[in-house]
């Protein structure tokens, strides 16, 4: 999806959660997935956007 839209993007595999937020992670992620899929289809666009922020780069320099 990142290459598609012309970004370079790295990922990486969090550890599950422990507890009540389980059974929250476990049933909200296929609904989250689901919409990214139908946002992507539609061509949907972000609704609100702020200043770009550069990932990575300290704020300090």
């Amino acid at each position: 999806m990142a290459r598609q839209r012309g970004l370079e993007a790295i990922g990486h595999s969090a550890s599950n959660p422990l507890g009540e937020f389980s059974s929250n992670t476990r049933f909200g992620e296929p609904l989250v997935c689901g919409q990214m899929a139908l946002d992507l289809l539609l061509n949907k666009q972000p609704k609100y956007l702020g200043a770009p922020i550069r990932i990575g780069i300290d704020p300090i320099q």
